[in-house]
């Protein structure tokens, strides 16, 4: 009987509702000093309190008169005196509050939120009341914001909404709201006729030095890995010059209130590092060589690297890496952290709790896989929810197979005589094996194979002595993302157990061309009228049988198909013999063709 297990949803809903009388007295509390501006309809039922000493990509700022530093930590802004300490929670509710950043005269901070449905900008008090939203549109999604040196006006990047695409820009919008002003994406006519450089396609993580003509900022040309470089932006002329070069890009700069020092994120080896950089001399060096790790490979929706903030006497960088927020000393790199305790107490849903009655003991299986008839069509066996069954046929109840729950379970396949089923595991951390246990249930199941590794279609000899299977090193499985594709198992080789249990033995290695490490699909061992030749089918090759050695490899059957109206030509994902071997079956372009092999 196949069971099926009740899930417990905890629900963290994604807009505010700031001021509900209905929800959680320590809501209630911060709702007196943050009232709502809008709310979607959706009301927490519960807390979920806990008290912490450190935090993941938190992005600090220091107040004007060096005296508090702001965060942001599990969507809600916190201040602690620059010392450390307890930490004062300043926003809160249903909505995600992030990167805050002191106006010039510290009264107010501006940070990003989601409390009205959409990520926009918006400003309070230095201490979070009166929040008031600048920004009001759907879609877009808001980073990095930053205020001019006058403090009348704010720079954010404003990433494209999903229908407008493209890039993203440097936009700057006055305190009293508006649609804003698009600074950055001028370059064609801003950069001189037969200029070489490419015009950056995406800018992020503005930031001042003395001078207000001028932003420092992260802009791209290209996509990927390397193609952030830390860049000034002309307010001027409109144009903008590259001042990295650094092949892991280079990222999220601040520059020190005195104009002295530059400061931004790249990458030491795989570590996230800050580099500082003298503005008066050139001179570079390391400023955090094991440091945060960044998001440029990523979606990048809080910037590329955390927001970080020199002290105002330019002697010290505070931010955060390591969970924690740390003081560096400018330019000696010599690092001490500025403890805190956060008491968190985030607002969440209803608990979803299913009843007998949705969660019943037996559910419908709609991706049933490797169903395999018994020798004597009475039985099958398949794999369903990574669990091997097997049923009588054609209307029995399928029980499993095995009793195990540390492994999952795929590939089953009937002994010739009916006594066996054979079937591959895989544990993370473990590798996979090939089994078999006995097809009447009783006993205990047997483990063929002795080293661990990733084993994909298994296969019986004739006669039964012999279990087949398809092996490759487990890394190649742990590595790949996804785990759908099994295409993208490139080591592979066909090899061959005692059914009784024993070592490999390597039949052949298995061919296939690959584009960007993805493999072709290969397919299923199997025999002809001859017991004493294996065939399968190898992608870009054909079906191929050869010895048990290896040796005397002939392809039988190459087939291409004409994908109409797609147009494109597609080679066959599975063939097989027949056992008669004068018959073969094609599957191709999703449809099974039966061809006629001529002596």
């Amino acid at each position: 009987m196949i069971r099926s297990t009740a899930l417990f949803g905890l629900f963290l809903a994604s807009a505010a509702t700031l001021g509900n009388p209905d929800v959680s007295s320590a809501q209630q509390t911060s709702a007196t000093t943050n009232p709502p501006s809008s709310a979607l309809p959706m009301t927490p039922t519960r807390s979920l309190r806990f008290t912490t000493d450190e935090g993941t990509w938190m992005s600090v700022d220091v107040s004007p008169d060096g005296g508090t530093i702001v965060f942001d930590l599990l969507g809600d802004l916190y201040t602690i005196p620059i010392g450390g300490g307890d930490a004062t929670r300043i926003t809160s509710g249903q909505g995600f509050d992030a990167q805050p950043r002191y106006s010039p005269d510290g009264s107010h901070i501006v940070f990003v939120s989601d409390r009205d449905g959409s990520d926009n900008l918006w400003v309070a008090d230095a201490d979070g009341a009166n929040p008031r939203q600048i920004t009001d549109t759907e879609w877009h999604r808001y980073v990095s914001p930053e205020w001019t040196p006058d403090g009348d006006y704010i720079v954010a990047t404003r990433r494209p909404t999903p229908k407008e695409g493209g890039r993203s820009d440097l936009y700057l919008y006055h305190l009293s709201g508006g649609s804003g002003l698009q600074l950055t994406g001028h370059e064609d006519a801003a950069t001189p006729e037969g200029a070489a450089a490419e015009p950056p396609s995406s800018f992020v993580g503005a930031a001042f030095g003395p001078d207000p003509r001028y932003i420092w900022v992260a802009a791209a040309r290209g996509r990927g890995w390397g193609a952030w470089q830390v860049s000034l932006f002309d307010r001027e002329s409109g144009r903008t010059f590259a001042r990295t070069n650094e092949l892991q890009s280079g990222m999220r700069p601040v520059v020190s209130p005195d104009g002295r020092w530059l400061v931004y994120s790249t990458r030491e080896e795989a570590n996230g590092a800050l580099r500082v950089r003298d503005l008066q001399t050139g001179q570079e060096q390391w400023l955090v060589r094991d440091g945060q790790r960044d998001d440029q490979e990523g979606q990048w929706t809080r910037d590329l690297s955390p927001g970080s903030s020199f002290t105002p006497d330019s002697e010290a960088l505070i931010t955060s890496y390591g969970g924690r927020i740390m003081r560096v000393a400018v330019p000696s790199g010599e690092a001490e952290e500025i403890p805190f305790s956060a008491e968190v107490d985030q607002m969440i849903g209803a608990l979803a709790l299913f009843d007998d009655e949705a969660s019943p003991d037996r559910v419908e299986v709609r991706h049933l896989q490797w169903p395999r008839p018994s020798p004597d069509g009475g039985r099958m066996t398949f794999s369903a929810l990574a669990r091997v069954w097997i049923m009588d046929l054609p209307g029995g109840d399928p029980q499993r197979l095995t009793s195990g729950d540390e492994a999952t379970e795929h590939s089953p396949q009937w002994s010739p005589d009916g006594q066996w089923i054979a079937w591959v595991s895989w544990q993370d951390g473990v590798g996979g094996h090939v089994w078999r246990v006995s097809a009447d249930g009783r006993g205990e199941p047997e483990q063929v194979s002795r080293t661990a590794a990733y084993f994909d279609k298994v296969a019986w000899s004739p006669d039964g002595s012999r279990i087949l299977a398809v092996r490759a090193p487990a890394r190649e499985r742990v590595a790949f993302h996804d785990e759908l594709n099994r295409g993208q198992i490139v080591s592979r080789d066909l090899v061959w157990f005692p059914a009784g249990g024993g070592d490999a033995t390597m039949i052949s290695p298995l061919s296939g061309e690959t584009t960007r490490y993805i493999a072709d699909y290969y397919g299923v061992p199997h025999f002809g009228p001859d017991p004493g030749r294996i065939f399968i089918h190898e992608p870009q090759v054909g079906l191929v049988s050869m010895a048990w050695d290896g040796t005397d490899r002939t392809v039988h059957l190459k087939v291409q198909a004409w994908d109409w109206p797609a147009g494109a030509d597609h080679g066959a994902t599975e063939m097989m013999m027949s056992p008669a071997g004068d018959r073969v079956l094609v599957l191709v372009t999703q449809n099974l063709w039966l061809v006629d092999l001529p002596p």
